[in-house]
């Protein structure tokens, strides 16, 4: 019985971290989205990496469009493929095709 209440305890501290990351990679997407509605490209940039980092499928998809398109960042076409495909990689369905693109054509061109 002992065993079994840590391990409850233990699991139970593990899911309230881990929704813990989740709501501060949700939070720090918002405010890159914030920054982008005031033409912040760096604020964006900060924000939307650190959202990326923690597995936050939008940001990573918007930390790639600004990869490929030079907003904030020096443009990178490695470094946009990478985000939004992991973007992909995670159901983002609108990107999945996108990133079947660049693996076929070896660019990601729009």
């Amino acid at each position: 019985m002992g065993r079994l209440l840590t391990t409850l305890v233990i699991l139970t501290g593990l899911f309230c971290s881990a929704g813990a990351v989740w709501a501060d990679a949700q939070s720090a997407n918002g405010k890159g989205n914030k920054a982008y509605d005031v033409g912040d490209y760096a604020e964006e940039v900060k924000w939307f990496r650190k959202s990326a980092e923690q597995g936050y499928a939008n940001a990573r998809n918007n930390l790639g469009y600004m990869y490929q398109f030079g907003q904030g960042v020096d443009k990178d076409k490695e470094l946009a493929a990478k985000w939004r495909c992991k973007a992909a990689d995670q159901g983002d369905k609108k990107h999945i095709k996108w990133c079947l693109d660049i693996a076929h054509k070896g660019s990601a061109d729009t």
